[in-house]
């Protein structure tokens, strides 16, 4: 009878753990998709402030820097342009850099919104494992 009362004990004991465990995920879990919310509503701010297209944003993102580069090739190797004309160029280079910086912003909280949804979907497996190990407790009293 001592025995099976100490293994009643440890296994409520066990049950208990598991409750506050899942207690903890689902509170991470509540930050984690606040964070999500909050990352996920910037991304549309960030996507038009960055003109970003749909797909290539990062080979878009690099291919900004030879753009650049061929105007300022351009303003550097024509000899006669106006000064309307050379306005007209840094103008353009100025906008790709700011569109350039817009853009690597797009992408970390791209990255970022990915990241949060790894770490969710792991937390939810850790809750659904928790849950499987304290339903095989339960039955097990």
């Amino acid at each position: 009878a001592a025995s099976s009362f100490d293994i009643h004990a440890t296994l409520t004991a066990r049950i208990e753990q598991g409750s506050q465990n899942r207690l903890k995920i689902l509170d991470n879990l509540k930050l984690l998709n606040a964070r999500y919310t909050d990352a996920i509503s910037l991304l549309p701010k960030l996507k038009s402030k960055s003109m970003v297209k749909s797909s290539g944003k990062k080979q878009e993102h690099d291919g900004i820097d030879g753009e650049i580069l061929d105007l300022d090739r351009h303003r550097s190797t024509t000899g006669n342009l106006s000064l309307t004309e050379e306005k007209n160029i840094l103008r353009q280079v100025d906008k790709l850099k700011k569109r350039k910086t817009a853009l690597a912003e797009y992408l970390v909280m791209e990255d970022k919104v990915k990241e949060i949804k790894a770490e969710r979907e792991l937390e939810k497996q850790r809750l659904d494992t928790l849950e499987e190990v304290q339903s095989e407790l339960q039955l097990a009293l």
